[in-house]
């Protein structure tokens, strides 16, 4: 990470083992006092930076030059919003990272954050609310990763219902309610506010004044649309039979 330090291995060929301690010269300097073993030796705590003209002299001669460079790791973030497909409900962002470990990160934001975000093969998914992430950062302790394109997590259309009602008549006495749309076979039905659900978007026999909560349900994605009432007409008033009164010619 950020503010440590690296290491350089070299691998060589036709070293011996016996040479005792060596040094591999830069320009401007030196890795001092190594030990080359079985054509290996590794120097820890390097800084970050460019090292030119990388040699070693053994026996009076030099190897060839080889430039070499530490730096710290190309952190990346990239984000992607992914609107809900419910209205009311929460979004996603998919985090993508490139040099970060897997674990538990805080992910920020302007005016914000996510905790606890698990970050697992340089991917994570965060479900976030409908609006606008400037900014988001992460800091891997204590280099900050940041993506400076703003991610907009829209709102999902609200689900709606319409439906017609028959009203009752003479000679049926009892209501129907019936569903336009949606129609399916992934949606449902309910007549109760959503406390009972049906395939069918005919509800018959209903009674004459009452009113109805129509709901309507996506069950591929589970989402239910707002109650609308419908209410059933009143049983038309059935005249009394006529009184005949019959006068008979004289």
């Amino acid at each position: 990470c950020c503010g440590e330090k690296g290491s350089i291995e070299f691998f060589f060929t036709n070293v011996p083992n016996d040479l005792g301690l060596i040094d591999i010269y830069y320009d401007g300097g030196k890795f001092a006092d190594l030990k080359i073993v079985d054509n290996y030796v590794k120097v820890d705590n390097v800084e970050v930076g460019t090292y030119n003209n990388v040699r070693v002299q053994i026996n009076g001669c030099w190897s060839q030059s080889i430039p070499l460079t530490v730096k710290y790791p190309e952190y990346t973030l990239s984000a992607v919003g992914i609107d809900p497909v419910c209205d009311g409900k929460d979004g996603i962002i998919q985090l993508n990272f490139t040099y970060v470990l897997d674990g538990i990160y805080e992910v920020l934001y302007d005016n914000g954050s996510f905790g606890m975000v698990e970050v697992k093969g340089g991917q994570a998914k965060v479900p976030a609310p409908p609006g606008t992430y400037q900014n988001l950062k992460v800091i891997i302790d204590p280099c900050p990763i940041s993506f400076g394109t703003p991610i907009v997590i829209n709102n999902a259309l609200p689900l709606t219902l319409d439906a017609t009602v028959t009203p009752p008549t003479c000679n049926v006495p009892l209501g129907t309610i019936e569903v336009i749309s949606p129609l399916g076979n992934n949606y449902q039905y309910s007549s109760d506010g959503g406390t009972t659900y049906q395939t069918s978007p005919v509800f018959s026999g209903l009674n004459p004044g009452d009113t109805y909560l129509m709901k309507v349900k996506d069950i591929t994605v589970d989402c239910e649309s707002p109650e609308k009432p419908y209410t059933v007409d009143l049983l038309p008033v059935i005249p009394d039979s006529p009184v005949v009164a019959v006068t008979q010619p004289t």
